[in-house]
């Protein structure tokens, strides 16, 4: 229950229904709780990693680096000096130009962002927004923010105030270089049954009683396999619980789907369900 209130946190107080998403799941035990989570939030569709127990170590090998900077520089929008501006912005893509290149990225795969956090004058948080930067910051560009930043504070807190003064606090750039990415492989789909991941059964505590149910190999399982909750899947460095009302399948990347076939799209049942009504 505490970790579906934190979900609804970054979800629904954000404007967000999770009934129309995904849940991804990382970690180790993650895939534990993530069907009672979905369970309690309607969350039709789960998405497990087969690698979820070390996804932060794989999403580093295909992440882009990324070199971020920043500068103070607090100053009301109405006396913004230009020159300093630029002179700032400069700073800090050369340096980050500099540090990208020790890492033996090229210059053609080398991307920079530029943003700043703005702020109503006597506010106490300050909203950051994008800032279309060409090697130079003209006056105009001033108008360009404001706007931006309006729109933003609507956007996050419910409301703008059009005529009130701005204050500039902090100018930013980020610097990526992109990476040659691991490549991804496409498994063919198995023509054998999923017994043969079976390891047996057991009694497991679901919903309100011990029930017999399946334990399966994850490391057994393949695309094309799919099987009915409540069950349990194990592997070296995690344990996928199946609730009773979820189906579970792997695609073509050996990813676990989790879904409820009574919330999921037609498109999810008859992918990965032949049985689907």
């Amino acid at each position: 229950s505490k970790m579906a209130d934190a979900l609804r946190v970054v979800s629904i107080e954000r404007g967000y229904d999770p009934r129309e998403f995904a849940l991804i799941v990382a970690g180790g035990a993650g895939p534990l709780h993530a069907g009672m989570i979905a369970k309690e939030m309607d969350i039709p569709v789960i998405l497990v990693p087969r690698e979820s127990s070390v996804f932060c170590a794989a999403g580093m090998l295909f992440s882009n680096l990324q070199h971020d900077y920043v500068r103070t520089h607090t100053v009301p929008f109405s006396r913004v000096a230009p020159a300093a501006v630029t002179s700032l912005y400069n700073e800090m893509a050369h340096a980050g130009l500099t540090t990208l290149a020790s890492e033996k990225i090229p210059p053609h795969r080398i991307t920079m962002a530029y943003a700043a956090d703005i702020r109503y004058v006597g506010q106490f948080n300050e909203v950051e927004v994008p800032v279309a930067y060409q090697g130079e910051f003209p006056e105009e560009q001033l108008g360009k923010m404001a706007r931006e930043f309006h729109e933003t504070h609507d956007r996050l807190y419910g409301y703008s105030l059009p005529d009130a003064e701005l204050e500039l606090i902090n100018l930013r750039v980020t610097a990526y270089g992109m990476t040659d990415k691991p490549a991804l492989v496409k498994a063919e789909r198995t023509d054998s049954s999923v017994s043969v991941a079976l390891k047996g059964h057991r009694k497991a505590f679901f919903e309100d009683t011990f029930r017999k149910v399946p334990v399966y190999d994850g490391l057994r399982m393949a695309f094309g396999h799919a099987i009915q909750g409540p069950a349990i899947i194990e592997q070296p460095t995690t344990t996928i619980i199946v609730p009773a009302e979820y189906r579970l399948a792997l695609d073509a990347y050996n990813n676990y789907v989790m879904f409820h076939p009574e919330l999921a799209s037609d498109e999810i049942k008859n992918k990965f369900w032949k049985d689907s009504p």
